[in-house]
């Protein structure tokens, strides 16, 4: 398959499976068939020359794409095509794996490292690490934000603002991100695991209400998953009028919506040592709150 340099799946094909087209040397060029549905797992990984994806019919009078059934790009799908400078998402596509663009030059490039999907049900795909944003937003409409999808991501601006759009922070969407504040969606249910674990810079955690940054979690939240927030040193912290770093005396107070707390949810924040727990609380798991090498102050209610 190694001299193969193009290929055009009939519109009969629903299913690409996984590694399908993968590691082919030479190939430059795919255009998927209408009737596509699912890519799975790196259907076209380490392509390296591939240059050129159209995931739909494509007509060629009028060059553009008339008509696709695309609803799943797996899990690194197009990993390491490394000549891959962009891509048309059809509005079809329901979700995107984590790592299906990485390794490419879409996720290398600022300008165009961020691929939205459709107008009504888009879905963040991954950035390459240090990626800079240029205004600190995602464009709204997103709904959800894929595995590792911003690990060691990082902003000139102090605050990203997550779209209200937004229902899904899946495993470890931030992990090790370098950005200073993070604003959730107000109507978010769950963080997940490892979601905002190890990120170092991190000093604010909250959500927007009437264009202003509160400091906290939104109401509504339900569930704080395993290490969602562990060793965040710096959370809690403040930057002065001078730029160095200082104490401020605050607590975090956790949603009455929340039922359950992983275990390690918020270990080793060592700068943020006062939690305010609902009574309406479920679950606390092992070691949610240890800290140690301060103590930590848990307001429990009567």
């Amino acid at each position: 398959c190694n001299t193969v340099t193009q290929i055009t799946i009939p519109d009969s094909v629903k299913l690409i499976n996984a590694g399908g087209f993968g590691g082919m040397a030479n190939l430059t060029s795919v255009i998927l068939g209408s009737g596509v549905e699912v890519l799975g797992e790196q259907a076209f990984a380490y392509c390296q020359k591939l240059t050129t994806v159209i995931l739909g019919h494509w007509d060629w009078d009028n060059e553009t794409m008339t008509e696709s059934s695309l609803k799943r790009i797996g899990k690194q799908a197009f990993y390491a095509c490394k000549l891959l400078a962009s891509i048309e998402i059809p509005e079809t596509v329901e979700s995107i794996g984590g790592y299906a663009f990485r390794q490419t030059a879409i996720s290398s490039n600022a300008s165009t490292g961020i691929v939205y999907v459709g107008t009504d049900n888009m879905w963040a795909v991954d950035w390459d690490i240090n990626i800079l944003f240029s205004d600190g937003r995602l464009k709204d409409g997103i709904v959800g934000i894929s595995e590792y999808a911003f690990m060691g991501a990082m902003t000139l601006n102090s605050l990203f603002v997550i779209p209200e759009s937004v229902q899904y922070l899946n495993r470890a969407a931030f992990y090790k991100s370098q950005f200073l504040g993070i604003a959730l969606p107000s109507n978010l249910k769950r963080i997940e695991e490892y979601t905002f674990c190890e990120c170092p810079q991190l000093l604010d955690i909250g959500y927007m209400k009437d264009s202003e940054f509160v400091f906290g979690l939104p109401e509504g939240l339900e569930y704080i998953g395993q290490s969602a927030f562990e060793s965040c040193a710096f959370l809690g912290l403040t930057v002065d009028e001078a730029g160095y770093l200082q104490d401020r005396e605050i607590t975090l107070t956790i949603p009455d919506s929340v039922k359950t707390i992983g275990k390690f949810a918020f270990s080793n924040c060592n700068n943020l040592t006062d939690f305010s727990i609902p009574p309406t609380l479920k679950t606390i798991e092992d070691r949610a709150f240890f800290e140690k090498n301060k103590d930590v102050i848990v307001y429990l209610p009567d």
